[in-house]
């Protein structure tokens, strides 16, 4: 009772460890940060920000008019 106690156990805690912390990455999170430094170093290799301020074209964007936003609180 003893020793299967132990193997149950311990060796299963050790294994079951052991396969956890190898498993592959199932939310992708470092893929993600891998290619998050490669946009961040071609961006500066080109010269460019690291944020595009106009990432949307701004003569797509349509805002409201005056008229129609009325009395809404704009916070910015």
């Amino acid at each position: 009772m003893h020793y299967m106690f132990f193997i149950s156990i311990s060796c299963g805690v050790v294994l079951c460890s052991f396969i956890w912390a190898y498993l592959p990455d199932p939310r992708g999170l470092d893929w993600a940060h891998r290619e998050a430094f490669l946009q961040i170093h071609a961006r500066e290799s080109a010269g460019l920000p690291l944020l595009d301020p106009n990432l949307v074209d701004p003569a797509k964007i349509e805002l409201p008019s005056d008229e129609e936003l009325g009395d809404t609180r704009i916070i910015i």
